[in-house]
């Protein structure tokens, strides 16, 4: 008896030490996808940073632009 309870918690620990190895991977790809994403809100922040305080585009080059449809009117 003693012996089939030994194999039980030696497959339990196998299972349990798969798990935590699982844990890690996911751990590990968590963190990566937070940096990256942290990567791309700097960069977003960034450009809208310069599109709000930098210069304007001189009037020439606006005329060159289709002018938008305002909202509201039927197209």
């Amino acid at each position: 008896m003693p012996e089939s309870r030994y194999n039980l918690f030696m497959h339990l620990s196998v299972f349990a030490q798969m798990a935590i190895v699982a844990m890690r991977i996911l751990e590990i790809m968590f963190f990566v996808g937070l940096a990256g994403s942290t990567v791309v809100v700097l960069i977003s922040f960034a450009e809208d940073g310069k599109e709000l305080f930098g210069k304007d585009e001189p009037p020439e080059s606006r005329a060159d632009r289709p002018a938008s449809v305002p909202s509201g009117t039927p197209h």
